[in-house]
């Protein structure tokens, strides 16, 4: 999950970018994950690149669900920014 979840955060922040905004611009996130504790896991203790401002994230939602939109997926990420 480690790696999908760094490539959804890349791909993302290429959308971002690509619409003007920034991460700072991001006002919401909603994560789904097909294992909850192996998402926890990542954020406490892998050293990820850290794409928000330290000390600055959005309100967050995170659900642990039964399948996603493609089988090979483990996580997707919604973002809402306002520029």
């Amino acid at each position: 999950m480690l790696k999908q979840y760094c490539a959804v955060m890349d791909g993302l922040d290429i959308t971002l970018k690509d619409i003007g905004a920034t991460w700072d611009d991001v006002v919401y996130r909603r994560i789904y994950v097909l294992n909850m504790d192996e998402f926890i896991k990542i954020q406490t203790t892998y050293d990820t690149k850290e794409w928000f401002t330290k000390g600055k994230y959005p309100p967050s939602t995170l659900v642990e669900v039964t399948r996603l939109s493609n089988p090979d997926f483990l996580i997707e990420i919604d973002l809402m920014a306002i520029t």
